[in-house]
């Protein structure tokens, strides 16, 4: 955001204030977390759940996630949230690296890892974070 000065006295001052104001709106907007709908068998680890808060132009997805199966759309992100393409690392059970992508069309993906055969009790957790 870039700083206006402007004079009360000139004209039209009234649209500059309003403008700025709307901006500011825009830059503080806080959805709060929203659940994200689980799809193809994934489910949510205990009593956390999959979310996405956009807090101004910045998106946080927290994925805390089990019931994994490796190249499959765990959950489509709303387009409301702008998604970007990220390729990213979640951290699994035992520490385990294990690799995500979240596609412009909002789906996430959890890929193959070759170190790590997912087991029924196993979670993934990873935190990614853009701008729009």
């Amino acid at each position: 955001m870039t700083n206006t000065i402007f004079d009360h006295g000139d004209p039209n001052w009234d649209k500059i204030v309003n403008q700025k104001l709307i901006d500011l709106s825009a830059a503080t907007k806080d959805t709060g977390w929203v659940d994200l709908n689980l799809l193809n068998g994934f489910s949510n680890l205990n009593s956390t759940k999959t979310q996405i808060r956009m807090i101004g132009h910045t998106c946080y997805l927290k994925v805390e996630m089990n019931s994994l199966t490796t190249d499959t759309v765990a959950f489509v992100v709303p387009t409301t949230f702008k998604p970007v393409p990220i390729q990213a690392i979640g951290r699994t059970t035992g520490g385990y690296a294990f690799p995500v992508t979240l596609q412009q069309s909002g789906e996430f993906q959890v890929e193959s890892s070759k170190e790590w055969k997912t087991q029924p009790t196993d979670y993934l957790k990873a935190l990614l974070i853009w701008n729009n």
